[in-house]
């Protein structure tokens, strides 16, 4: 009967150490998912601020406002894609550009309910 609870409890502790995980691996895995949404909110951000160009009729100014911001856009989402990028600088970055969208959007008048909501 010994043997066999010992037997028992052993391979709990296998099972245990089958399904463990490294937490370090885990930890970078979480940030890389989280800059990746950041990048994806951008994304949509950039074009939701487009809808709004087209439906308040925005002037020349702030449509080419809009093209710099969205070639910039593009050149970190190649960085991202090509991993030749640091971290903090490209969290920066999107953070710069998702506040330059949000003062176009501001320029525009768009009501305050068609603001792009970054969560």
């Amino acid at each position: 009967m010994l043997v066999a609870l010992g037997c028992s409890v052993s391979s709990a502790d296998l099972f245990a150490r089958d399904y463990g995980y490294d937490n370090r691996s885990d930890y970078r895995l979480v940030r890389w998912d989280r800059l990746d949404r950041e990048i994806n909110h951008l994304n949509r951000m950039l074009g939701h601020v487009r809808w709004e160009i087209g439906r308040y009729h925005a002037n020349w100014q702030i449509r080419q406002d809009y093209a710099r911001i969205r070639g910039e856009a593009e050149r970190v989402n190649s960085r991202f894609q090509q991993r030749d990028f640091n971290r903090r600088e490209l969290r920066r970055e999107i953070a710069r550009l998702h506040s330059d969208l949000h003062n176009l959007e501001v320029q525009l008048r768009a009501r305050t309910w068609d603001y792009y909501s970054w969560r």
